[in-house]
């Protein structure tokens, strides 16, 4: 039987290319690497973007954590996970360096490299973000490929940037994440819709920023108020966050047993 030769690193980034990975931008980019692809331990993550409205692939739970804040920030305009490094412009800066590149733990072929987040703002300036935990900033080899990544943006006149779990507020982690699923009416009742979202606003708004009731109690009189099914209330409520019509100390946990403090 013969042999299956295997590609060199230029070929597999040639291949993958002509393959659509790493190309495109908002919906129709295409992750280096997806979820399905990565062997896991149960911390990867397919969640569904806001500003791209396509499914974004996170391998961790800080990563995932990250893509939260880069969502809630207004000025952020895309998000493409998974980016690669041209494995020609990688491999010379490591020979520059006198490092090591980085090789597949497996097959021992060179690997190419990927940037976590590359992110476009409104201005259409870019910036490449790499996410670890802080501990892995004591490791030797950590450094050293943050390195190769950091050079290699800056020879294309890209930021870099290297982001920790110290930097990550875990507050406004937990509540981008409860009112994340909430941002589209197609993810809500059935029966909602624009007009009647608006019609609720103002007086959910008053009863809500009135009461001393804990958020849960005020969503439940509403629900029977308006005869809503159970939770009804409580997804409006999430649905304003999301979409940025009310607003709150998002560094301050939103607990539903607790009466809820709105910004005027």
């Amino acid at each position: 039987m013969a042999i299956k030769k295997q590609r060199t690193i230029l070929e597999e980034y040639k291949f993958m290319v002509q393959k659509g990975r790493g190309q495109g931008e908002g919906q129709y980019y295409e992750p280096w690497l997806k979820v399905r692809e990565i062997p896991s331990k149960g911390f990867s993550h397919r969640i569904l973007g806001w500003k791209t409205g396509r499914v974004h692939h996170l391998l961790s739970n800080l990563e995932l954590s990250y893509f939260y804040i880069l969502e809630w920030r207004s000025n952020v305009k895309d998000i493409r996970e998974r980016y690669p490094l041209d494995p020609k412009q990688t491999l010379e800066i490591a020979h520059m360096l006198k490092i090591r590149h980085p090789i597949h733990p497996k097959t021992k072929q060179l690997r190419i490299m990927t940037t976590d987040f590359f992110i476009t703002d409104e201005q259409g300036q870019h910036t490449a973000i790499s996410v670890m935990p802080i501990t892995n900033l004591e490791k030797k080899r950590t450094i050293q490929l943050l390195e190769i990544e950091r050079m290699y943006w800056q020879q294309k006149n890209v930021d870099f940037a290297v982001v920790t779990d110290f930097d990550i507020p875990e507050p406004l982690i937990d509540n981008i994440r409860w009112l994340h699923k909430a941002r589209r009416l197609i993810d809500g009742p059935e029966f909602l819709s624009q007009e009647l979202i608006m019609e609720l606003e103002s007086y959910f708004y008053k009863v809500i920023s009135q009461s001393s009731q804990p958020l849960a109690h005020s969503c439940s009189e509403l629900d029977r108020y308006y005869d809503f099914p159970i939770g009804t209330s409580l997804w409006i409520v999430r649905h304003f966050f999301a979409n940025k019509t009310w607003k709150t100390n998002m560094l301050v946990p939103i607990d539903t047993a607790k009466p809820l403090k709105l910004n005027s």
